[in-house]
């Protein structure tokens, strides 16, 4: 299950090529962040000359051009977090 790597406010940038055009190179904001569909992170999206709001998912985001808040949490070693469960305080009947 993918987590989403970018956060609300952060700035980035549409993939080009196929349906989108010259103009949609230009950055937009990130609004919210929308629950995952067929294990696809959605975002949805704002460009600061439009009024519409627009529903994308992270295949369509070019990671390059791209800042994230999330790209920092993403990088924490697994070691370093604690899980809640306790394996040896769980007993089981037999």
């Amino acid at each position: 299950m993918p987590r989403h790597l970018y956060s609300v406010g952060d700035s980035v940038f549409l993939k080009t090529g196929g349906l989108r055009s010259p103009k949609s190179e230009r950055p937009c904001r990130i609004l919210s962040v929308l629950p995952e569909t067929y294990g696809m992170a959605q975002y949805r999206i704002r460009f600061d000359d439009e009024n519409c709001e627009r529903r994308i998912t992270e295949a369509e985001i070019d990671n390059e051009l791209s800042t994230a808040t999330g790209k920092k949490e993403r990088s924490r070693p697994a070691a370093s977090v604690s899980s809640w469960i306790n394996p040896s305080a769980i007993k089981t009947r037999k």
